[in-house]
């Protein structure tokens, strides 16, 4: 995990600057990074070790990427899925063939041990030999079901050890998709600041830009052609 020790070295240079807003409320790096350790104690009081699947039932927010953080640190393989994606999250869990979930009920972190049958495809058994941490991410299921991709999160975190522009970025791509796992990273990795709306409505993306001055907006076309129709 060379690539995300190389990310994760870089949060500790940018201590007492803004990292996330989350629904209006600050976190600096350092409150963030001191929210990994938590959860890097949590998952060590659970028993919850190297190579395991723990499936993370979230929206983007600054525990479940701090949690997201943390198991990538312990070379755990991530299975997210966002509350939009909630009727789907026992079939993605068995697919995935997950150990865990970690969900989370004001602010804290509740597990559930997860009956998986599934035998671990040979993919994950190729991470482990890396010594590495997986992700697995779903299809969208347009022309089907769902298929699920494992990556190499190595291999994701090399991607945005390069430095590029520092920027305050709205998170609004799902917790689940590899656009929104991108856009968390991408801002953490160059020092900007993750702004999380309180909803995902045009009123909502729009008060946050204003409010905390965000640069950019990475998005699908369909909601900025809903937010031309809103007139707003």
């Amino acid at each position: 995990m060379e690539h995300f020790n190389n990310f994760y070295s870089s949060l500790l240079t940018h201590t007492n600057e803004e990292a996330v807003i989350d629904r209006g409320q600050i976190y600096t790096y350092r409150e963030l990074i001191d929210r990994v350790e938590f959860y890097d104690l949590f998952l060590k009081k659970n028993n919850i070790g190297k190579n395991s699947l723990v499936s993370v039932f979230s929206n983007t927010g600054v525990d479940a990427i701090s949690l997201f953080l943390s198991l990538c640190k312990n070379k755990i393989t991530i299975v997210p899925v966002s509350y939009v994606s909630k009727n789907k999250k026992n079939e993605f869990q068995t697919t995935a063939a997950a150990d865990y979930e970690i969900s989370f009920v004001d602010g804290k972190p509740v597990l559930k041990t997860l009956d998986s049958k599934a035998a671990k495809h040979e993919y994950y058994q190729a991470i482990f030999e890396r010594d590495s941490s997986g992700l697995v991410v779903f299809s969208s299921g347009s022309t089907g079901k769902n298929k699920a991709a494992i990556h190499d999160l190595n291999f994701i975190f090399e991607k945005v050890t390069k430095k590029r522009r520092k920027m305050r970025i709205v998170s609004f791509l799902l917790f689940d998709h590899l656009g929104g796992i991108n856009t968390f990273l991408y801002t953490l990795s160059n020092g900007g600041c993750l702004i999380i709306p309180e909803s995902r409505s045009a009123e909502s993306v729009f008060k946050n830009i204003q409010d905390h001055k965000a640069n950019l907006l990475p998005t699908s076309p369909s909601f900025i052609n809903m937010l031309l129709v809103s007139g707003k």
